[in-house]
């Protein structure tokens, strides 16, 4: 009866900490974006820098992508688990 208490109480911290380090990462990496986005409105869309923010964006955008793709692969493979 032990075992299966731990292996619960496993499953359930370990869903605790990746959906909390996953909403972790998307919340920072919102803030990181929308900080660029004041940046790259607050100065000419001439400017050199303008490219630069806009790669900055690109990139948190896959970034964002990616924490969502764990999210559903992690998802996903609780289902598994559960079902065995």
């Amino acid at each position: 009866m032990n075992d299966t208490i731990n292996e619960k109480s496993i499953s359930f911290a370990e869903k605790a900490l990746t959906c909390s380090a996953l909403s972790d990462l998307k919340n920072h990496l919102g803030a990181i974006k929308n900080r660029t986005k004041l940046m790259a409105n607050s100065i000419d869309q001439k400017n050199p820098l303008q490219k630069h923010f806009i790669e900055i964006i690109y990139c948190i955008n896959e970034g964002l992508e990616a924490t969502d793709f764990l999210s559903d692969s992690f998802e996903v493979s609780n289902l598994f688990k559960e079902g065995q």
